[in-house]
């Protein structure tokens, strides 16, 4: 019963965010909007409306960005769709913060209990104006490589320690902010995964690490394959 509860008050927190950041932006729209955004939209709308699937890797706008090409994928069907609106962009954004607050409320329920993800779901429906509005910018980085980080958590406290170190690989990837929690991460794995969950942590972080040495094509082909070794071995 503790958990059906839980579910209704994720989904009302996620109710009350999302209410609150899309009052936000149709308050001010010239606000959260920057231009180094507009890189990242244009290959979404671009992917879509021209077929450059396949390019979507070199028209990264930038080394260690993967987050950058993320963002644009997933906004290129609502770009294509509705046109090259604000809003349709920033559904991106409303969209990874309803994700964030999902997987964090997860990761914190399997870690430490369901008062820790019910003040999780507090604190992330009404979050300081600093917060809503860093969440409401789709650079494709350090704000939105969090998710990243709790769903390692998450695995890690599910014993999935494969799949820990994927998405923890993944994350740096996207942005080295991630990389940061490796230093957390590692130790933590090591307790609870033994030398295994150490090792395959530090791989995905080394294999996240390699779009700064080699081609981000090269890289990313790297990062798929030591996700599907991860996977076979959690």
């Amino acid at each position: 019963m503790r958990s059906r509860w839980l579910v209704v008050v994720a989904l009302l927190a996620a109710v009350v965010r999302v209410g609150n950041d899309a009052q936000r932006l149709l308050g001010n729209p010239t606000r959260y909007w920057n231009w180094e955004e507009s890189y990242n939209a244009a290959v979404g709308y671009y992917a879509w409306t021209a077929g450059l699937w396949d390019q979507l890797l070199r028209l990264q706008q930038k080394s260690f960005c993967g987050g950058c090409t993320v963002v644009g994928l997933l906004a290129a069907p609502s770009l294509g769709m509705f046109g090259d609106h604000l809003w349709a962009w920033k559904l991106v954004p409303l969209a990874w913060t309803v994700a964030t607050l999902f997987v964090g409320a997860g990761a914190l329920k399997a870690l430490v209990g369901d008062a820790a993800a019910l003040a999780w779901l507090v604190l992330f429906a009404v979050p300081p104006p600093g917060v809503s509005e860093l969440g409401l910018m789709a650079w494709g980085n350090h704000a939105e490589s969090t998710i990243f980080v709790l769903g390692a958590l998450w695995a890690t406290a599910r014993q999935r320690y494969g799949i820990a170190a994927f998405l923890l690989g993944f994350g740096v990837w996207f942005c080295r902010t991630s990389a940061y929690a490796a230093l957390v991460l590692v130790p933590l794995l090591s307790v609870r995964g033994g030398r295994a969950g150490a090792v395959r942590t530090l791989g995905g972080v080394a294999l996240g690490l390699l779009d700064r040495k080699s081609t981000r094509l090269n890289s990313s082909h790297l990062v798929i394959s030591y996700a599907v070794f991860c996977l076979k071995k959690k």
